[in-house]
């Protein structure tokens, strides 16, 4: 899951969770920016005690509780907690990605919903996740702002209740229904404020993460002075706007249009041929306008509109840079030529079918044939070798004859008579447009005459015609506006570089203060040969690049100190565990900075509200098995990392190994249940979370380190590690 990781005031809309400065100096929030040398010092009075005091999650995966509502909840204290449980027991499940549903995770896999399938996510059992949080000080003030945006109340108490449930509806779509202490509120709402109080550390992912450079780059930014990077954001918006601005202007004289025998000059000569020119093109102008006007006027009465009316009717003169109005001319033209060879085409079918005039019709054939049936009588004494067959079978020819000649009398006077006919409908269209065929040609040969005379194409004339006018005004596009913006633009990207170089200086000081500080804890993770550094790269004078950020991890050789030290960049060289034990380094020094550096990654992909990340450590930082690929003195050692984090922040920390475990102020196992008279299955597994103490948290001790075997041995060396943790604390 990733977070936010800085707690946010309300400021700009109800999305942002951001203290403003002046809160800050008031004393009314908390201040904005802490630099790493002050930051151990500060940090318990900048939590204020406020943590995390239970989740609690129905039908997450389809898990069933052995409890009577079906709720899996878990409790917590502040300080420091352990969760463990045998491998598959839910832990992550119940903490980490329940955490991940109700602080408003998108992409809710459909495992989480009930199953592979989703087959158990039914409508009258929604999903249900709760997340009750105990706010002090400065965060519950910060907090009554945000809300009070929303309209959510908070009780004087402290407690904020965030609930969120999932329902999955046809199509595989999921419907969120979000709650702030039970009052409705958006899904961006309850993502806001709830990811800034929470952070979830999830090593594989987090050491992912750090192969890409935006990733360690947000490391340094979480303790960079939020106000230089506001600074340096708004320069740089300002720069790109300056550059936008100059870029439109270039375009825009680009697509300046000029007669070929143009010369460029203020003699009194030249400035005289150009207003000739701008009042030819400004008479012909005022021609091609007024009929466009009365073209657009005939619209309103017409019952059916060609589009190439439309789009003639539309074009603009003034407006036309890519030429458009000619060829829209043109369209209109081709439709006149169309319609009337169409009203042809049909006067002509009429014709065919029935004009008497013409031996290639369809009614002198008619006639014709009328005449052959006749003859095949016979006459005279022909006539007498006709039988009664032969009578019979020449009417009914004359019959269907008949029939074929007032059927094509019906056709004939549908094409022609009627007002829904073949000619009727297009001479109606052809009325629709009133306009010659003479009077567009007249247009369009002057169109060409005066686009020749300028050597230019004819569909340029209006764009030539509008920069003619600019050269005749000054051309103030070219002479004043142009060098205006080339100059606010080498402003404004001086001014950027100078606040970025700002940046770079301070990202510089937190990359060296890094370096020392986690150099300086490695030797008690086990890496004692180990170094760490920061390296930063300037951005130089490239404004569309940024300060690089690599993490290095170099070894010095133990037989040969002269030596130098071998390595090359953590993602590349660092194994799984040694990636794991820095980014603890790193947590400890700078808290939140691992959340950040994937949560950049997370706001490409959700396209969240931008927010801004500040200095501040979260409320409560939960910990997804940041001790894998770690055991022995390192597992010691990180487990203290963690008991010194929790003095200032809620640490949570789901855990396989016994020595962190040992090291919580507070321990909870998540169990899976089965009725003895059953074999283990899903349906009739529970699941449950129960808080250990005294010999219950031992024996949980003696199973992460022993498993089953030397039960008592493993009992003597839980009560070993127990012990030692306890005298560890009071030491510290």
């Amino acid at each position: 899951m990733l977070s936010i990781v800085a707690l946010l005031s309300a400021c700009r809309t109800s999305t942002s969770f951001l203290l403003t400065s002046q809160d800050a100096v008031a004393g009314r929030g908390l201040p904005r920016h802490i630099s790493t040398s002050k930051c151990i010092r500060t940090k318990r009075a900048l939590s204020d005690q406020s943590y995390i005091t239970s989740i609690r999650s129905q039908n997450l995966a389809g898990a069933q509780s052995s409890r009577s509502d079906n709720q899996i909840v878990i409790d917590f204290q502040s300080g420091m907690t352990a969760i463990t449980g045998e491998t598959g027991s839910g832990k992550s499940l119940f903490v980490a990605r329940a955490l991940e549903v109700v602080t408003g995770g998108k992409g809710i896999s459909a495992a989480l919903l009930g199953g592979k399938n989703s087959e158990r996510a039914k409508v009258e059992e929604p999903v249900v996740v709760e997340l009750e949080l105990s706010l002090r000080g400065h965060y519950l003030n910060a907090a009554k702002s945000f809300l009070k945006t929303i309209e959510v109340d908070v009780p004087s108490t402290g407690l904020i209740l965030l609930r969120r449930s999932l329902v999955m509806q046809q199509g595989r779509r999921v419907k969120s229904v979000c709650h702030i202490n039970n009052q409705q509120v958006t899904l961006k709402a309850l993502t806001a404020f709830s990811r800034s109080l929470v952070t979830v550390v999830d090593a594989s992912t987090a050491a992912a993460a750090l192969s890409k450079p935006e990733a360690r780059l947000a490391i340094i930014d979480s303790a960079v002075s939020p106000d230089l990077l506001v600074e340096v954001n708004e320069a740089k918006r300002q720069y790109r706007q300056a550059r936008r601005k100059r870029e439109a202007i270039e375009r825009e004289l680009k697509k300046r249009v000029l007669p070929s025998s143009f010369v460029q000059s203020d003699d009194d000569e030249n400035v005289e041929l150009m207003n000739h020119w701008i009042r030819e093109l400004g008479v012909f102008q005022d021609r091609v306008e007024l009929f466009r006007g009365r073209v657009a006027t005939s619209i309103e009465q017409m019952t059916e509109v060609h589009d190439a009316i439309l789009r003639f009717a539309e074009s603009d003169w003034d407006n036309d840079d890519e030429g458009a109005m000619y060829e829209s001319f043109m369209d209109f033209r081709d439709m006149i030529v169309s319609l009337d060879e169409q009203l042809v085409a049909a006067q002509n079918a009429r014709d065919a079918l029935a004009a008497l005039s013409s031996d290639q019709s369809a009614i002198t054939a008619i006639e014709k044939t009328r005449s052959f049936i006749m003859d095949s009588l016979g006459s005279g004494d022909h006539g007498k070798a006709s039988t009664r067959s032969l009578q019979k079978a020449t009417e009914r020819s004359h019959e269907l004859l008949n029939a074929v000649e007032n059927a094509l009398h019906a056709c004939s006077k549908f094409i022609e008579d009627d007002e829904k006919g073949l000619i009727r409908t297009i001479e109606s269209l052809r009325e629709n447009c009133p306009f010659s065929l003479e009077e567009v040609d007249s247009l369009l040969i002057d169109w060409s005459s005066l686009a020749r005379k300028h050597g230019i194409i004819p569909s340029s004339l209006p764009t030539c015609h509008k920069s003619l006018k600019n050269e005749r005004d000054g051309n103030v596009n070219a002479q004043q506006l142009l060098p205006a913006a080339i100059a606010e633009e080498q402003a404004k990207l001086s001014t950027f570089l100078c606040v970025a170089s700002k940046l770079t200086l301070e990202r510089q000081q937190v990359a060296d203060e890094l370096t020392s500080s986690v150099t300086s804890r490695l030797p008690l993770v086990g890496m004692e040969r180990s170094i760490f550094t920061a390296s930063i790269t300037p951005r130089g004078d490239t404004p569309n690049s940024d300060d690089t950020i690599d993490f290095l991890l170099l070894h010095r050789y133990a037989d040969d100190e002269k030596k130098a030290a071998d390595g090359g960049k953590m993602n590349e060289i660092a194994s799984s565990g040694e990636k794991a034990r820095i980014l603890l380094c790193v947590e400890c020094e700078l808290p939140g900075s691992v959340a950040a550096s994937y949560a950049v990654e997370r706001a490409k992909k959700e396209d969240e509200t931008e927010a801004e990340l500040v200095g501040l450590p979260p409320i409560a930082i939960v910990y997804d098995e940041i001790d894998a690929h770690v055991g022995g003195r390192a597992a010691v050692a990180m487990g203290s990392m963690l008991v010194e984090q929790s003095k200032w922040s809620q640490v949570i920390a789901i855990t396989h190994s016994a020595s962190i475990a040992a090291a919580a102020d507070s321990h909870i196992v998540v169990q899976r249940e089965h009725p003895v008279a059953h074999k283990p299955s899903k349906k009739n597994t529970t699941m449950n979370a129960v808080s250990v103490e005294d010999t219950a948290r031992r024996k949980e001790l003696a199973r992460m380190a022993s498993g089953d075997i030397a039960k008592d041995e493993a009992e003597a060396f839980a009560e070993a590690l127990i012990r030692e943790a306890m005298k560890a604390k009071l030491v510290n």
